[in-house]
């Protein structure tokens, strides 16, 4: 299993070192000193037949001359002996390597043809896993393990850093080492001939150690490994990417609209949105977001407080809070009092003459603010006359003003923190003339050890400020330069937490009901490619859309003036009359769409009008006539583009944005990876810019959104099934109170894309277009209890939630602690959601649906969790107790090891708590094995 080998390699019992040597400097002797340095409990052993010592290491000929077991083989040799080397490490069964030769793919053809033997080698060991070539080694610190060639050995903590860049890798290592931040694992990927990211995420996942992933990417190979891979990561830690490269150009040209909108960095930025990943602008963001990250966990919302000695420098941290859509705090009553009295300390007189009570009990509306100034009695502010002004400074951004002490900060920054409206605070300080820069540093030390909540300092200045930052760095309080670094680190936590929850956010459900033959529509498709070029033709795309149930307007082909006059005349005047030629993909370009033709006449005079225009503008194009097709005019009615467009990288990508001829140039747009549900479908339309016109605007009654949500479920689901389409633009698509329709629609196609119109029910080559899996449709089929009962056993859904939560309610406490092994809380969203948001990839729930009174309730479920290689599976399955004892139980049961089977799962295991012996008796009657017995739990298995 992946996983399992790359613990071996990251936690081994035996190092073996080849290439290793006495000469001070080289990667082989610096790779057995980080060892030793590290405090490397196993064993090392040296590979190199001209010493019998390198640093006190025992050296040995050949990899075939070490005794035992070798865990992890670390190559520090020329890159042309790498391929024979891996073939050896093979050959005596060494469990991991770890490449650390340059000289491959980075250096041109020759070093392709060197990776391509070293990858034939590897192929040939499935159970040895090979890191690089290329890398720069790997650290596990909590294992003492330094295999690298860094020049650093970083502090333990739990941060694990993966890069594809080992210059960058030694960057981050050496800040590390400066701010004392630690992590738990080093990865330098080098050119991941077999390792994957997704396999180190898995890994990471099941790692005790690490609490977060902070990462370096400059390409991704296997889009849906790893969307899968991070998705189930980011549900529990954070991920924070820096990806580079934002500004490669495309392989392909553009045809369609879709094609010009859409480039491969947007994909990127909706791929990790949609795993869950928080992609950072600029790499010194990556380490903000590793310094923040190494001493908190993300915070629960946006609301920051910012408390600093200098109002300027209090406005530049709200506009930078304000710019990144994060909030100011508002203040509680009692923080108000607390943090005025905290701007006087010290003046007694006012301070006593100040009631907080008025302040927690008024209702008038007023702020805390206003209530005080009108509470001051009038000698004070006659005696302190700028106590008006300070007062301005309760309000967010706390003003401090230039005399701040020590004590003043740590008081503010305690009252802040400890208010229920506030997330975390931001602290600045600049150096005035009164400042003691190192004894607030000290004093906001103090005060963290009694909050929870994350503090960032931004410690302005040079000289002056130097000692004060240091002491924070060194307390674990990450501190900044500038306002905008602190604010940029907690937005992207911020956004990680938005993320999780969209990640677990339930959707409403959608029906969703057409025709969906996959087989024959796909059969029909493939007439379409055979009889056409890579571009359909618009009456042909809109069959397929209209097969998909999206409302279309069908043209009709005209080959001449008076065939274009009968079709007018048969679909009702006023008629949009369009050009037809395969060689033309955008008809404005070349004048080609004219519009509300109110008659006859006007039919003539538009048909020979495009044919001059596309004589003068396109004299290359084959004109074969016209469409015309009816005009559909309506004056509340807002005009959008939905499209797709293939990426190289992660497949099918779907685009909604403000539609009509100007699309291009508007740029206003949504990316999402297909699948979709109704709250990705919702949040699509959110993130436009034309959002606000969708509703009720301006004396127009908003549009229908049910139906536009509808609308792009079912363009999800055609995306799904044909991964021929190349590029499909939908423009504009009209989206009215009543109605969604499509008025204008192509589609491209990849005619070299096998089409043989089949389904496969495993999962290994289903939806190779689609870098995330969707709904397994497939599994659903009816059956009947013995008893006559009538179920549908399909796989969960998200939109399942409320049904699986009324299911639990059913349940027993019993029967909920058999399956679950606790009173586990139905109520819970965050707990229903890890079971109702499942990754098809490597999860699959069957439900048991049934109606009865009149009303859907699931009736039990079975749950398969599969390995990341998919060999193993674990089992569950749980019954709600009206239905217990009636063979729903072995139902769900033999369905999921028939699933089992067609994945070609090996093993089949199941934890039993002893008491069920029910459930016992029908593994046992299954052929399931005893595997392992104790007071809590009975492991059986089976093999298939």
């Amino acid at each position: 299993m992946p996983t399992r080998n790359l613990r071996r390699i990251l936690s081994p019992k035996r190092v073996v070192v080849i290439g290793a040597s006495q000469r001070e400097g080289s990667v082989g002797n610096t790779v057995v000193r980080n060892l030793q340095k590290a405090g490397y409990a196993g064993e090392i052993v040296a590979v190199n037949r001209h010493y019998d010592l390198v640093e006190d290491v025992r050296c040995v000929d050949r990899v075939s001359d070490v005794e035992g077991a070798i865990d992890l083989a670390v190559i520090c040799t020329p890159a042309k002996s790498a391929p024979g080397l891996v073939e050896e490490c093979g050959e005596v069964g060494v469990r991991g390597v770890v490449i650390l030769s340059a000289g491959f793919r980075e250096t041109g053809e020759d070093g392709r043809e060197l990776e391509r033997r070293l990858l034939a080698v590897a192929k040939r060991y499935p159970n040895m896993r090979v890191i690089g070539p290329n890398s720069l080694g790997i650290i596990s610190t909590h294992s003492g393990l330094n295999a690298s060639f860094a020049d650093t050995s970083p502090r333990r903590g739990h941060i694990a850093l993966l890069t594809q860049s080992g210059a960058l890798g030694t960057a981050m290592l050496d800040w590390a080492e400066k701010e004392g931040v630690g992590f738990s694992h080093f990865v330098s990927l080098g050119n991941l001939i077999d390792v994957t990211i997704a396999d180190l995420i898995d890994f990471l996942a099941e790692d005790p150690h690490t609490e977060s992933i902070v990462m370096y990417i400059e390409s991704i190979a296997d889009a849906r490994s790893f969307m899968s891979a991070a998705r189930a990561f980011a549900r529990q830690k954070p991920i924070i990417a820096y990806k580079s490269g934002r500004f490669a150009t495309t392989a392909r040209a553009a045809a369609l609209h879709t094609g010009a909108m859409v480039g491969i960095d947007a994909v990127y930025d909706a791929a990790f949105a949609r795993a869950g990943v928080v992609r950072v602008e600029e790499f010194d963001d990556l380490i903000h977001c590793a310094e923040l990250l190494a001493h908190h966990k993300p915070p629960r919302g946006a609301r920051l407080a910012v408390v600093s000695n200098a109002g300027s420098a209090g406005v530049m941290v709200a506009d930078a809070v304000l710019q990144k859509k994060c909030k100011l705090a508002e203040f509680s009553g009692d923080t108000t009092v607390e943090l005025y009295n905290t701007q006087h300390d010290g003046d007694a007189a006012l301070v006593s003459d100040v009631s907080g009570e008025g302040l927690r009990s008024s209702s008038d509306g007023k702020n805390p603010c206003e209530q005080l100034i009108e509470n001051t009695p009038a000698h004070l502010l006659k005696n302190n006359d700028d106590s008006a002004s300070r007062c301005a400074g309760v309000v967010n951004p706390v003003d401090l003003f230039g005399d701040a002490t020590p004590r003043r900060y740590s008081r503010a920054v305690q009252a802040v923190l400890q208010d229920e409206g506030v997330d975390a605070a931001i602290v600045v300080l600049t150096p005035q003339a009164l400042t003691d820069a190192t004894g607030i540093a000290d004093a906001l030390v103090e005060s963290a050890r009694h909050v929870s909540k994350p503090i960032l300092a931004v410690w302005m200045g040079g000289q002056r400020v130097r000692q004060g930052a240091t002491r924070l760095a060194q307390a674990g309080i990450p501190v900044y330069d500038t306002p905008a670094k602190a604010v940029r680190a907690f937005s992207y936590l911020y956004r990680y937490s938005k993320n999780r929850e969209v990640l677990q956010e339930t959707p409403r459900t959608m029906p969703i009901e057409f025709h969906r033959d996959r087989a024959a529509l796909r059969e029909s498709f493939a007439s379409l490619m055979l009889s056409e070029s890579e571009l359909l033709s618009e009456s042909n795309s809109k069959a397929l859309l209209e097969a998909y149930g999206i409302a279309t307007t069908r043209p009709i082909v005209a080959s001449c003036a008076d065939e274009a006059v009968r079709y007018a005349q048969q679909v009702g005047f006023p008629v949009a009359v369009k050009v037809f030629s395969p060689d033309i993909v955008h008809k404005t370009e070349v004048g080609g769409v004219i519009l509300n033709v109110a008659d006859a006449d006007g039919v003539r005079a538009a048909f020979d009008e495009i044919q001059k225009r596309c004589q003068t503008r396109r004299p290359d194009a084959d004109f074969r006539g016209v469409t015309v097709q009816p005009m559909v005019v309506d004056p509340h009615g807002r005009e959008l583009l939905i499209g797709a467009r293939r990426d190289p990288v992660f497949g099918a990508v779907m685009l909604v944005g403000a539609g009509g001829v100007d699309a291009e140039l508007l740029q206003d747009r949504s990316l999402e990876l297909p699948p979709l549900n109704e709250r990705l479908a919702r949040r699509m339309l959110e993130r436009l810019q034309c959002w606000p016109v969708l509703g009720e605007y301006r004396g127009r009654p908003p549009v229908d959104m049910d139906q536009l949500l509808s609308v792009l479920l079912r363009f999800s689901y055609l995306l799904a099934d044909h991964p021929e389409i190349v590029e499909l633009d939908v423009n504009p698509l009209l989206v009215t109170p009543e109605r969604t329709i499509a008025l204008d629609a192509n589609i491209v196609i990849d005619l070299d894309m096998p089409n043989d119109g089949t389904t496969s029910p495993d999962r290994s080559p289903q939806f190779p277009h689609l870098a995330i899996r969707p709904y397994p449709d497939e599994y659903v089929r009816r059956c009947r209890l013995a008893d006559g009962t009538q179920f549908v056993l399909r796989p969960i859904a998200p939109e399942d939630e409320p049904k699986w939560r009324e299911m639990l309610a059913t349940c027993s406490e019993e029967s909920i602690r058999l399956r679950f092994r606790y009173l586990l809380q139905c109520s819970n969203h965050d707990l229903a959601a890890r079971f109702c948001f499942t990754d098809y990839e490597r999860e699959l729930a069957i439900v048991a649906e049934t109606h009865r009174d009149g009303k859907t309730e699931i009736a039990g479920v079975g749950r398969l969790v599969t390995d990341s290689n998919h060999e193993k599976a674990e089992f569950a399955v749980l019954v709600a107790d009206p239905w217990q004892q009636r063979g729903l139980g072995s139902l769900l049961t033999d369905e999921c090891l028939a699933i089992c089977d067609g994945w070609g799962i090996r093993t089949v295991t199941a934890e039993v708590d002893p008491r069920n012996h029910r459930m016992l008796q029908m593994f046992a009657h299954r052929g399931f094995t005893r595997d392992l017995t104790d007071e809590d739990d009975i492991l059986v298995s089976k093999q298939l």
